[in-house]
């Protein structure tokens, strides 16, 4: 929803002056009528300005309707987006697909289709367990608890610490506790690792050592399925499209200390160091003892905590809070 200067000028104009006309406009912001016009007919088609009810005039839309029109073409941008990556994707593993009953070196255009949860599961170790330098990751959407637990078992069993990571999550991946949990224990692996959010995840995918692609791919008879691709000129290609959505996706400190905690559940950690119950942390917070228990679980749940016990000596060894 990009607009020019002049049609910003307009619209902050408006939201001055609601019910002026489009000749008033042009008095106040000293330009042609005809310039006037073409901003409103772009206001008018976003759907920024209405004609006022109470005047002969314009007037603008409220702050909340603009931020819901906002989101709501941005969620458009996002979704053609997502749309043209996926029938880009798509094509290309059909045109190499082709290409390759033609060529005479089927290794140039490797490509394999798994079908069914236990041989992708199957495939994915043995593909991991090969990995000597690196793995980047794509997530389209946010993974399932079940799905981080899988990974942190598989990881723990068949990657080698040595191999640094990069991993490019949804924006929605910073307010998500399983996905934190599993940061935390990379980096107390000393996995050299590395994550940045983006807004929207064109595809997923998963890249080994920049040599092995695999990608998600349509569901065979209702069983899941991934392409195994070994094809350098594809491989190639992802890892571009990789570094290009890299430089462009925000950085996100992983380590989770006490500056990166909520200041509710960093005061209840505190307090509950003191042997305070949930009722009187909720009297010294003035919250409700709801509201502190759920901090707590929280809590338990970012530490990997089973007790209470267990929680504060998993802050004070994290360093969120010092004796």
């Amino acid at each position: 929803m990009r607009l020019d200067e002049s049609t910003l000028r307009v619209l902050s104009t408006l939201a001055r002056h609601p019910g002026a006309s489009h000749h008033h406009l042009a008095q106040l912001i000293g330009v042609p009528p005809n310039e006037i016009e073409a901003a409103l007919a772009t206001l008018t088609e976003r759907e920024l300005i209405q004609k006022s009810h109470h005047h002969a005039g314009w007037r603008t839309v409220g702050p909340q309707a603009l931020r819901k029109l906002w989101i709501r073409d941005l969620d458009t941008r996002l979704a053609d987006i997502r749309v043209d990556a996926e029938q880009s994707l798509s094509e290309l593993v059909r045109v190499l697909e082709a290409l390759r009953h033609g060529s005479g070196d089927p290794d140039e255009f490797a490509i394999l289709t798994i079908v069914g949860g236990d041989n992708v599961t199957a495939a994915l170790m043995d593909i991991t367990s090969e990995t000597q330098h690196s793995v980047e990751t794509m997530h389209r959407s946010l993974p399932s608890p079940e799905m981080v637990d899988a990974a942190k078992a598989d990881e723990a069993r068949y990657l080698s610490p040595e191999v640094a990571a990069r991993v490019i999550y949804p924006s929605t991946a910073r307010s998500s506790l399983h996905v934190q949990r599993y940061l935390d224990w990379v980096n107390e692996t000393g996995r050299p690792t590395e994550a940045r959010t983006l807004g929207a995840v064109p595809f997923q995918m998963l890249m080994f050592d920049q040599r092995t692609l695999v990608v998600q791919g349509e569901k065979v008879e209702g069983s899941p399925a991934v392409l195994v691709v070994r094809a350098p000129s594809l491989v190639a290609l992802a890892a571009h499209t990789f570094d290009h959505l890299w430089k462009s996706s925000t950085p996100w400190d992983t380590r989770m200390t006490s500056a990166h905690m909520p200041r509710l559940e960093l005061q209840v950690l505190e307090l509950m160091m003191h042997d305070l119950k949930d009722s009187a942390i909720a009297a010294e917070l003035g919250v409700s003892t709801r509201t502190v228990t759920r901090a707590v679980s929280h809590l338990m749940w970012r530490a990997g905590a089973h007790s209470r016990f267990g929680l504060g000596a998993e802050a004070v060894r994290r360093g969120w809070i010092s004796l």
